[in-house]
């Protein structure tokens, strides 16, 4: 039986308490920059599995914002769930992933070769500050 996708969110950092419970830092859905081509250089992308059993490949990949061109191919993840009450986190670090333009970027993950998730990852130039705030400081 395959498992749903309970959750997937982009984040700075992933830590492990001592009681095994995670926390995700830093969750977001925009990356800032001052020009582009711009150069993120550290996101986790962290994937929860659940309800299902038996083994399954998570396989995770950010395209471009015209479709054309996959900028980011993570690798193929197996995992196994004994009965449907087990669950399943992927977490897979990202270093200096490239933007080539701003635009908005589409992060898929896929179970067994279908795509079970897409959703936004925004490239947006960094607005100067106002005048009147530089005057303040």
């Amino acid at each position: 039986m395959k498992p749903v996708l309970q959750f997937s969110v982009l984040c700075d950092q992933v830590q492990v308490t001592e009681g095994g419970k995670p926390n995700y830092l830093g969750i977001f859905e925009v990356v800032l920059a001052s020009a582009f081509p711009a150069t993120h250089p550290e996101m986790m992308i962290v994937n929860r599995w659940s309800g299902g059993t038996g083994e399954h490949t998570e396989k995770v990949r950010i395209e471009s914002p015209d479709g054309q061109r996959v900028i980011m191919e993570g690798p193929e993840t197996k995992f196994y769930l004994a009965d449907r009450s087990r669950i399943h986190t992927v977490a897979l670090k990202v270093e200096n992933l490239t933007f080539e333009r701003q635009g908005t970027y589409w992060v898929q993950v896929y179970l067994d070769g279908t795509m079970a998730a897409e959703y936004p990852l925004t490239a947006a130039l960094m607005k100067a500050p106002k005048l009147a705030e530089k005057q303040k400081e």
